[in-house]
């Protein structure tokens, strides 16, 4: 799925979906190692995607989100190749995912600005260190006001290390957050 979700911003969805071939014999602790012919398949979607929208008239960015939709294993997934600039990869687990779309005021322009933010942040000699996942970095820029690095910091050539308990903090907000919309639905009454 492609999709423009600003003038010239280009958004792809791709989700993978694990099958549970190998679970009886190595259990949640194993890696299910993608075959040539999935990975084949995801950059296949992402070549084709980053053609269409670089081929518009006004492209200025795009970001395609590979979803994985595992079973609990770790997944072996080689990144992807795309030969066009201003193009990035992000993969989400799935449950994160499904978290992120929980987030009040948070959308698809939002996710591209914040990589747009962090890829700038990485041509300043800034590494910032997050360990664990994407979900963890909208969380820790919701803390600090829209910002990656807190205001206090000066990281000109050094890193800035991402807090694990924003994640923590980001699920139980979304958490409530689905609650409070589950809430609202009156049943027997259609909310469609």
């Amino acid at each position: 799925m492609l999709n423009e979700v600003d003038r010239g911003r280009f958004l792809q969805l791709i989700s993978f979906v694990e099958r549970p071939s190998g679970l009886v014999t190595t259990g949640y602790s194993g890696t299910n190692n993608l075959p040539e012919s999935v990975r084949h398949a995801i950059q296949s979607h992402m070549s084709n995607a980053a053609q269409r929208a670089a081929e518009t008239a006004d492209f200025k960015e795009g970001m395609s989100v590979v979803v994985l939709c595992g079973l609990g294993r770790r997944f072996a997934l080689p990144v992807p190749q795309i030969p066009y600039s201003h193009l990035a990869i992000e993969v989400i687990a799935s449950f994160d995912f499904d978290s992120l779309c929980w987030i009040p005021e948070f959308d698809a322009l939002s996710l591209m600005r914040l990589i747009a933010a962090r890829e700038r942040m990485g041509s300043e000699d800034v590494a910032i260190l997050n360990a664990s996942g994407l979900l963890n970095l909208v969380a820790w820029m919701r803390q600090l006001k829209g910002h990656l690095v807190p205001t206090r910091a000066s990281p000109r050539n050094s890193h800035v290390k991402v807090a694990r308990k924003s994640l923590r903090l980001k699920r139980t907000h979304c958490v409530l957050c689905g609650m409070r919309f589950s809430l609202r639905l009156i049943p027997g009454e259609s909310w469609m």
